[in-house]
């Protein structure tokens, strides 16, 4: 199976954080105060609207939260719901992209 960037930068989110709090608190009580929470998800939209795994199973989670039941039973609402929940993130997306480079050009 083919990896995808989104997966491969969500993978190096944990690290990342890791670090950075090994860097501001040498004695590792926040470290592992984190650690006590679970990982950390990496929710990642990519450079094309694509998601990344964790923030597939995070809409998927929400969707069974908010529509209770049986996919069999659920799967009109399901269909609709979860459709419009991405739009909503990717367009976010993009405009969040759209107005940090508008905001770099001047």
């Amino acid at each position: 199976m083919d990896v995808r960037p989104v997966d491969v930068r969500a993978g190096k989110i944990q690290g990342e954080y890791d670090k950075k709090l090994g860097d501001a608190d040498p004695s590792g009580r926040a470290l592992a105060r984190l650690h006590g929470h679970g990982p950390v998800r990496g929710l990642v939209v990519g450079g094309y609207g694509e998601f990344s795994e964790d923030l597939h199973r995070l809409m998927n989670d929400l969707m069974e939260a908010k529509i209770p039941g049986t996919p069999q039973t659920t799967g009109a609402a399901r269909g609709t719901a979860l459709p419009w929940a991405r739009r909503q993130i990717a367009v976010a997306d993009f405009k969040a992209r759209a107005e940090l480079i508008v905001n770099g050009l001047s």
